[in-house]
């Protein structure tokens, strides 16, 4: 979307602005959470918060995503994963401004701009993850494990450009959120090539407590419970049969081809539930892929269920808290006769929320074809998400 100085121009911008603002009328507020973010507030109704976000990973070996590279060879290793520069702003007429920029990588994820439709209402323009899947949608910071499922590999369409109208029901007894999206099809900072553009769908029913929101885990115990439930249907023509931070790309099976190959067409359904600490969610995929050169239909199937509690007994006030989870999940390649599953066991020790923690995760996965030997492989991960 910018050129790499021009990116780097406007995060040091948006850092000299922040670092440097000034009272107006005596009655502007600067400050250091208590949530590891810096905020100012003019105190007529405009917000700015803004932080570094960064994770830390050791792992034992590499994660295999598909059955190719359960036979590379181990790369264990140590690294800073992310550094990401965040920044949201809202004004006193309700616009919202959200900004990301990995500076590990230099790369613009995230220039969203937010304008309010009526009372219930908001158009969304820019670059930023659609509202497809509840799992890629929560921030890789706000996750229960350090990793998420194999099914996202097969069915995420990550970060794309484009717009959209997010809506929410006035009626309390049906408090339902629609999303109805154009994107571009092509991932993150690429240009459109004039493909046909990606539509998207959401609808979801907030069925409890008004809903949970795009984050894991029950980190403040609720005494009520709170629910949403998901549908997503999408529609894309383009070169990719599959999206991630980096762009569009392909999976095992499939070649580059022209802008207008590949017809996807994916349906998800997703569910979250909390309450006393206890955290519930889980998806169901479905992915067909046409290749209108051979005239092929490739169908995927996925699903997880993932399970979180902070018991009360591992609750020690300032000295944070400890989560116990684990999550099963399951993709069925039909085109390549495939079967992939996972099981995964992780412990989470909250010091600040999602802002300061640390996990330890253990992963074990396989994959078996019908005229091939089974595969498996263990990955154990340590990591450290921090803001300041």
């Amino acid at each position: 979307m910018y050129p790499p100085q021009s990116r780097k121009l406007i995060v040091a911008a948006l850092l000299i602005l922040a670092s440097t603002a000034t009272p107006v009328r005596g009655s502007s507020q600067f400050e250091y959470t208590d949530d590891r973010r810096w905020r100012w507030s003019s105190g007529e109704g405009t917000l700015v918060t803004a932080w570094l976000r960064t994770q830390f990973r050791a792992f034992d070996e590499q994660r295999p995503s598909h059955y190719d590279q359960f036979d590379d060879p181990d790369q264990g290793d140590a690294e800073l994963r992310r550094g990401r520069f965040k920044l949201n702003i809202q004004t006193q007429d309700g616009l919202k401004i959200a900004h990301e920029y990995d500076w590990n990588n230099d790369l613009l994820y995230d220039l969203q701009l937010a304008v309010p439709a009526g009372a219930n209402g908001e158009w969304l323009l820019g670059q930023w993850k659609p509202e497809f899947s509840y799992e890629r949608k929560v921030s890789s910071g706000k996750q229960t494990m350090a990793e998420r499922s194999i099914v996202n590999y097969w069915m995420q369409i990550d970060r794309q450009t484009g717009l959209a109208w997010h809506g929410k029901s006035s009626q309390t007894q049906w408090p339902v959120e629609l999303w109805a999206a154009v994107l571009s099809g092509t991932g993150p900072r690429a240009d459109y090539d004039g493909s046909k553009p990606m539509g998207l769908v959401r609808l979801q029913w907030n069925n409890a407590g008004g809903g949970v929101g795009f984050s894991s885990s029950d980190i403040t115990p609720q005494t009520t419970a709170r629910s949403q439930i998901g549908i997503s249907l999408l529609t894309n023509t383009s070169a990719y049969t599959r999206y991630s931070s980096s762009g569009g790309s392909q999976l095992p099976g499939f070649t580059e081809g022209s802008r207008d190959r590949y017809q996807l067409r994916q349906v998800t359904q997703d569910w979250r539930w909390s309450k006393n600490g206890l955290a519930l969610q889980q998806e169901l995929h479905w992915k067909r892929i046409e290749d209108k050169t051979t005239g092929s239909n490739n169908d995927i199937y996925g699903a997880y269920i993932q399970l979180g509690y902070i018991p009360p007994s591992l609750r020690f006030g300032r000295a944070g808290q400890i989560e116990l989870a684990t999550r099963l999940a399951w993709v069925d390649i039909d085109y390549s006769d495939t079967h992939q599953g996972e099981a995964a066991l992780a412990l989470n020790w909250f010091l600040t929320g999602h802002r300061n923690k640390f996990t330890l995760e253990v992963n074990r996965q396989y994959a078996n074809r019908t005229d091939a030997v089974t595969r498996s492989d263990t990955q154990v991960v340590l990591q450290w998400d921090v803001c300041f």
